[in-house]
């Protein structure tokens, strides 16, 4: 089922990526001002017209529902439709769906804020850990996506972030809470990145 989900999401936020990818201009997408500014805000604060306060992360395929001081209250999955009548649907967990297009997009406001669990997870993506944290071994890298590596490139398990932090799934699938700080703080600066 997670590596479903996991499949099916990579497509999904690659559809995204050339649904709304900044290059689009303003006669491909009607009301293309608004879309761009949704693009360009991307892992930012976002208020729907709902009033609800939400960040966009694109490498999982996801939008997440924000309180004030930006914790993760909700999450929900985002399916795009791309064209010139775009649409993006906001699939919420808790059974509601959100739609976005050309005729709310204006209705849209952007807060030049992101989340802390954003600048958290653009630190440890990609990144190999010096030591071991929690359940992960020392030479653990979290790619985009939601893979997890050990250090001989071998898929150990994948990743979300939940609202207790990042959640790893590990092949029996029991679902260890992993503190983002102590991820970070495992990271050797002396290692280059992983594209």
């Amino acid at each position: 089922m997670r590596s479903a989900r996991l499949q099916c999401s990579v497509i999904t936020a690659a559809l995204i990526g050339v649904c709304l990818s900044p290059g689009l201009r303003a006669e491909q997408a009607g009301q293309g001002d608004a879309l761009s500014r949704l693009v360009a805000h991307f892992g930012k604060v976002v208020i729907l017209p709902s009033t609800q306060r939400v960040v966009f992360y694109v490498p999982q395929n996801e939008v997440w529902g924000l309180s004030k001081d930006n914790r993760i209250v909700e999450r929900g999955d985002v399916h795009a439709q791309p064209g010139p009548d775009w649409r993006l649907e906001l699939y919420w967990r808790n059974g509601v769906l959100d739609v976005l297009d050309p005729s709310n997009a204006n209705d849209l406001e952007f807060v030049d804020e992101t989340p802390p669990i954003v600048r958290q997870l653009e630190q440890i993506t990609g990144k190999r850990l010096a030591r071991a944290v929690g359940s992960l071994q020392a030479g653990t890298q979290l790619l985009e996506g939601g893979v997890v590596l050990n250090s001989s490139g071998e898929i150990i398990g994948e990743w979300e972030v939940r609202t207790t932090g990042v959640g790893f799934y590990p092949p029996d699938g029991l679902r260890r809470d992993l503190d983002p700080a102590e991820i970070i703080a495992a990271l050797s600066d002396a290692q280059p990145e992983v594209n």
